[in-house]
């Protein structure tokens, strides 16, 4: 295989030319493309553990943990590739849009003045809803201490 052969199955924009910008934006989609393919592939997999096909549907908290994964996948890939990617400025923005994946998608749980919130966390917990049960029927008899 001759030097020119080798470089444009690297895809790299090293021996520049007139076609290296267009190599370049090929690379960075196909970085992209990965990334993508890894996100949906770790969305899926987190059905794994599932028994029954009815278990089986849309969950937004998947889609975030899917949507974190891929920005910690691009920070790591791209590092661990910067010397396929030369361009900077591309560089910078796939460390952003990663960054803004990564930390971008995290809802806070309810906060101490909250109480409408408080109550929506609260009603998928069965503990609160025990004792709340148990106060209503009056067998409740608080904190025992240890």
């Amino acid at each position: 295989m001759s030097k020119t052969e080798h470089s444009s199955d690297q895809g790299g924009d090293r021996d520049g030319g007139p076609h290296a910008p267009r190599r370049s934006l090929k690379m960075y989609l196909r970085f992209a493309a990965m990334i993508l393919t890894g996100m949906v592939v770790m969305y899926w997999t987190m059905f794994a553990g599932s028994w029954e096909w009815g278990h089986i549907r849309w969950s937004e908290s998947r889609l975030f943990m899917a949507l974190t994964m891929g920005g910690a996948m691009g920070l790591v890939m791209v590092a661990w590739m910067l010397n396929m990617y030369r361009n900077p400025k591309a560089n910078v923005a796939v460390v952003l849009v990663s960054a803004v994946l990564l930390g971008g998608w995290h809802r806070p749980g309810p906060q101490p003045g909250d109480r409408g919130r408080q109550r929506l966390h609260a009603s998928h917990d069965p503990a609160p809803l025990a004792g709340h049960h148990e106060v209503r029927a009056g067998r409740y008899r608080g904190h025992q201490g240890l």
